[in-house]
């Protein structure tokens, strides 16, 4: 008879920690992992589950059917109160939006919120920004976000955010008028980086100064965008682009669209367009 391998031999081949095999089912939807996130925030839960949760909704690793009863457990625990432990002693960054680099060496963009009001207020949250959606983190992942902030400089990753994204980091304003897109920053919201008020003044009048020497406005906007006058029956011969209140109007696919129209003739795409205004927005 052969001999009997010992336990040892008939495990040597299993590896220390097995894959666990994914989840049977389809997976869970868009929804449904948007609302497990908000409840793994505000329900009391061990912090060890909710990184394990958090891990696998991000991997999508969750099938309908276990999302459905992870919701249901949730909902009935209470929620966080005023004796929180999430979002404390964190380090030290400023509310706003960043653009850092991340672990696979593109470039990351985040949302710090630190309430000052209601039951979280002296707390800090990292949010990772995807799109239109914002994935709260974990303190862990938090940590280290801000860590990385940090090192990069909270005004130099604020602004790389702008120079990005176009929207001021801070207030989340479009980024149109000239000297704010030198910045990468508004002009105002920028100087909530910078203690010594003498400093941020000196780089606004650097960047203000640059955009002079290459015949840019500070004070004006989109000055990237080409301007192509046209006659206007109001503004006269090469004045503006439309039939306007004396303004020009900066040149677009839309109104390649318009000059198309009207040199159709027909009526009917005439009355359509006539007096149109088409402008850039402008803030």
């Amino acid at each position: 008879m052969p001999r009997n391998r010992s336990f040892r031999e008939n495990t040597a081949h299993v590896p220390a920690n097995p894959p666990r095999p994914a989840e049977a089912g389809p997976t869970m939807t868009e929804p449904q992992a948007r609302f497990l996130r908000s409840l793994l925030d505000e329900r009391q839960i061990d912090e060890q589950a909710r990184e394990q949760m958090l891990a696998r909704i991000d991997a999508d690793d969750v099938s309908k059917s276990r999302a459905s009863d992870w919701i249901k457990r949730l909902l009935d625990k209470p929620k966080v109160g005023r004796t929180k432990s999430r979002g404390q002693d964190l380090p030290d960054v400023p509310a706003g939006r960043y653009a850092v680099t991340g672990d696979d060496g593109e470039t990351d963009f985040y949302k710090v919120d630190r309430p000052t009001k209601g039951s979280w207020a002296g707390s800090t949250f990292v949010k990772l920004i995807t799109g239109p959606d914002e994935r709260n983190m974990s303190d862990t992942v938090a940590r280290t976000i801000l860590e990385r902030i940090i090192a990069d400089g909270p005004a130099n990753a604020a602004i790389r955010y702008g120079r990005e994204i176009k929207h001021c980091s801070v207030c989340n304003i479009q980024l149109t008028n000239n000297l704010s897109r030198a910045l990468g920053i508004g002009p105002v919201c920028g100087g909530r980086f910078y203690d010594d008020d003498a400093e941020w003044k000196a780089i606004k009048k650097d960047a203000a100064e640059d955009l002079e020497a290459r015949g840019i406005d500070p004070k004006g906007s989109n000055d990237d965008v080409e301007i192509k006058p046209n006659d206007c029956p109001n503004c006269g011969p090469g004045e503006c682009y439309h039939i306007c209140p004396n303004s020009p109007h900066y040149y677009t696919p839309e109104q390649e669209r318009y000059d198309d129209a009207m040199d159709d003739g027909s009526d009917d795409v005439r009355e359509r367009y006539a007096g149109e205004v088409i402008t850039e927005d402008q803030s």
